[in-house]
């Protein structure tokens, strides 16, 4: 019985929370999620020093990241038969690691024009995505979830075979 009240408690607490912050971007509640701190740097141009300081903070956030993949793919090269096979291994990785930057990179600007239309309709977009969250909270608290992906199985064999 305590079982059932631990997960009883849980489910409220859930549900409370995901109400809170889906009135909250309603504005009901004095839109706690809607605040926006933005930093506004002072200088006109970015300097060496800066660059090396944001590049080691990122370098630091993604360490636990790429650490490992990095540490396989070496342990890999290092075992591998020949220095080709270790060099098209570091090649491919390296591609994966810097190709979807520069493609950001390159087409930052006309996603940037294009979300503006997204803006106009950011409003309903909220409340639908608060909605779907909500809703996602109380399915996983009552396990209709499970029910939901099982007949999702049946209903489409293809999605099995996906993971």
């Amino acid at each position: 019985m305590i079982w059932l009240s631990v997960n009883r408690d849980c489910f409220i607490a859930r549900i409370s929370l995901l109400w809170k912050f889906y009135f909250s971007s309603l504005r009901f509640y004095g839109g706690i999620t809607q605040r926006y701190y933005r930093f506004e740097p002072r200088g006109g141009g970015g300097k060496p020093w800066s660059a090396t300081v944001l590049g080691m903070a990122f370098g630091f956030g993604w360490t636990p990241c790429i650490g490992p993949v990095l540490g396989g793919i070496l342990l890999l090269g290092a075992t591998s038969e020949s220095l080709g096979q270790g060099v098209l291994l570091l090649g491919i990785y390296a591609l994966g690691l810097g190709v979807p930057f520069l493609l950001s990179a390159y087409f930052m600007t006309s996603f940037m024009r294009r979300l503006g239309s997204l803006r106009r309709a950011g409003r309903y977009l909220q409340i639908i995505t608060g909605a779907i969250l909500v809703l996602m909270g109380i399915a996983v608290a009552s396990g209709q979830l499970v029910r939901f992906a099982i007949w999702l199985l049946r209903t489409f064999p293809a999605l099995g075979a996906i993971g």
